[in-house]
């Protein structure tokens, strides 16, 4: 039995998302956790919400809470990570440098800085895994 596959319109970028779900910023889940705190703790919810939509409401306050720990934690390992690589991107940056003959000119530490970020996107996407536009 074959399957349909789901035809997208020319909004296929934007069904996609609501297929998926949509994705929050961190401002936006941010606002929404507060938004939510309030709620649970002033029992604020409308007169027409059942006993489990309210139970949804306080789990979806558990999965933001957790999604926002998370993402610090993962930041934070990140940032430790990436600095581990920085002796060796300096190296890396130190050779390059020689090796150009820029450690002679006038404005040798902007060339040194310049190398020492590209041997640094190197290192962090060849032993992290991550790409040059999703750091920062």
């Amino acid at each position: 039995m074959q399957t349909k596959a789901l035809k997208l319109t020319e909004n296929e970028h934007k069904e996609r998302e609501v297929l998926e779900g949509i994705k929050l910023s961190k401002e936006a889940e941010r606002a929404l956790l507060k938004l939510l705190k309030h709620v649970l703790k002033h029992r604020d919810f409308p007169s027409d919400m059942s006993i489990g939509e309210k139970g949804l409401i306080s789990d979806f306050k558990t999965l933001l809470g957790y999604r926002k720990q998370t993402r610090s934690f993962l930041n934070d390992e990140f940032t430790r990570s990436r600095t581990g690589l920085v002796p060796e991107g300096e190296a890396l940056a130190y050779i390059e440098l020689r090796q150009s003959g820029d450690n002679d000119q006038p404005d040798w530490e902007d060339r040194f800085n310049i190398y020492f970020h590209r041997a640094m996107k190197q290192l962090v996407f060849e032993k992290l895994g991550y790409k040059e536009e999703s750091y920062g």
